[in-house]
């Protein structure tokens, strides 16, 4: 879902309706399931390229962390049966990604397909054979949704979008056959230096990277929120959109004159950037840090996220 900021970012909010449908005996027939993993996850890709195009969007590519990540939460939710962005664990898709090696910004859709008398817990099948009926049945749940109630259709048909992972899971057997979809939407405009998975308070962090022509760096802000814990079956089921956290320790702007801040550089092939962040043992509490990168491209005046991972820090 688009991350929508003031320009003084006091808001930033990824608010994403969940698809549950449980289904009877009846609809289990429909469709033969004909698709491997990797020819499903094509056809998925062609699908959301289909509507971007037929709503004047250029087309994303298959992004191979993100599917990571996504195939990752697939797998939890079609073996535990719930929908969420949270999975057991009690991570969110921000922390996700980064764990699994991204390093741009991603915003998350979410669904499931399961039937009413389906066990509450079921293995992933052995044989992970999808009907193309089914998934396109997932793509218009999302593509029919209306405002104000429209998160998944405005995550797919985001303009600043450029690629997509794509997990997708079977659990249990033909009497019991559970799908879920994930989608993990990705705007890549750089390449950034890896970060820590954790760091102490007291440390310095170097932030840096690169970004592409035509994109500045508008400004980073790190924001803090508890480190995630085991979550229930129950808590989950009861989650519904998920949003960056509010609470910012820092925020660094490029350097003008004698102000300390982002150190920015422009070359042939884009704008350098990097920093130093001092975690500030009078603020920064043991939690689960956000790094932002906030770009803005030339012509514009509104910044977006080019770039959202996560640290811990105890």
């Amino acid at each position: 879902m688009p991350v929508v900021a003031d320009q003084r970012f006091k808001v930033i909010v990824i608010s994403l309706a969940l698809a549950m449908l449980p289904i009877t005996m009846d609809a289990r027939a429909k469709g033969q399931a004909s698709l491997s993993l990797d020819e499903a996850r094509q056809y998925v890709l062609q699908l959301i390229n289909s509507d971007r195009k037929a709503n004047g969007q250029q087309p994303v590519e298959l992004d191979a962390v993100a599917t990571i990540a996504g195939q990752q939460h697939s797998n939890d939710m079609a073996e535990n049966g719930y929908l969420s962005h949270w999975d057991m664990s009690g991570t969110k898709p921000d922390e996700r990604y980064t764990r699994a090696g991204g390093e741009d910004n991603v915003a998350e859709n979410g669904y499931i397909l399961s039937y009413t008398d389906s066990p509450q817990h079921q293995a992933l099948s052995a044989q992970q054979m999808f009907s193309k009926n089914e998934l396109e049945d997932a793509q218009k749940a999302f593509m029919d949704e209306v405002p104000p109630n429209d998160g998944h259709r405005k995550n797919i048909l985001d303009p600043h979008h450029t690629s997509v992972g794509i997990g997708i899971s079977i659990s249990g057997d033909e009497h019991n056959r559970r799908l879920a979809l994930t989608q993990e939407f990705v705007d890549n405009y750089g390449s950034f230096s890896p970060l820590p998975p954790s760091i102490k308070a007291g440390d310095t962090l170097l932030v840096a990277g690169k970004l592409e022509p035509g994109i500045n760096v508008y400004s980073m802000d790190v924001r803090w929120e508890k480190l995630p814990t085991p979550m229930t079956l129950k808590q989950l089921k009861e989650t519904y959109s998920y949003s960056a956290p509010e609470e910012r320790v820092a925020t660094y702007w490029p350097e003008r004159g004698h102000r300390s801040g982002i150190s920015v550089s422009q070359t042939e092939s884009g704008i350098e950037f990097s920093a130093s962040v001092f975690a500030d043992p009078a603020s920064w509490k043991p939690g689960l840090y956000y790094v932002f990168i906030w770009g803005l491209r030339a012509g514009e005046q509104r910044p977006f996220v080019v770039s959202r991972r996560t640290i811990e820090v105890h």
